[in-house]
């Protein structure tokens, strides 16, 4: 009589294949897991830089529109944390630092407080005359206007720092 061959793999075979197969969906699944988490956080990093770049450009493009009135400038309020003055054509324009808020207002719409940008840590306004250096008490001083944000979200924080000189005076 002949003996029958017979085909297919033995249990060890399974087991070690297995084990195998095992090893390689964790430590794959461990490696897609840190890549997930890599690119949320740098996408995380982005989005907050883009809201700082936006923030400033904003901020400064109102500071540059300032009105120049005889002797100086139309400003009602300049402080660290609130600049409020007029723009040339007329439109009181109101920016509040309060961490970690940063609103932006215009006296052409009135009652609506729209957020420029969130999770400020910090941020302030510094005035400053002709030199430079010296620090500007009014507005009939103030040659440059220094704005300064820090943003900060899950442990990650960005600071820009702009200085805008003004415009000739009247």
């Amino acid at each position: 009589m002949q003996q029958k061959r017979q085909s297919g793999f033995t249990l060890m075979e399974m087991v070690i294949t297995i084990t195998i197969v095992g090893l390689l969906a964790g430590v794959s699944g461990s490696l897609l897991t840190g890549g997930f988490r890599a690119y949320e956080s740098n996408s995380q990093a982005v989005q907050l830089l883009a809201n700082l770049r936006y923030a400033m450009e904003r901020v400064t493009r109102e500071v540059m529109s300032m009105q120049a009135i005889t002797g100086g400038y139309d400003i009602t309020t300049m402080s660290a944390n609130r600049l409020q003055f007029t723009k040339g054509d007329g439109v009181a324009v109101d920016i509040i630092i309060n961490p970690p808020l940063m609103s932006l207002t215009y006296s052409s719409v009135p009652g609506v407080i729209p957020t420029l940008v969130d999770s400020v840590q910090a941020a302030s306004f510094s005035y400053f005359q002709m030199d430079g250096l010296t620090p500007a008490l009014n507005a009939n001083e103030i040659s440059f206007v220094q704005i300064e944000i820090n943003l900060k979200r899950n442990q990650v924080a960005y600071t820009q720092r702009t200085r805008v000189a003004m415009r000739a005076r009247q």
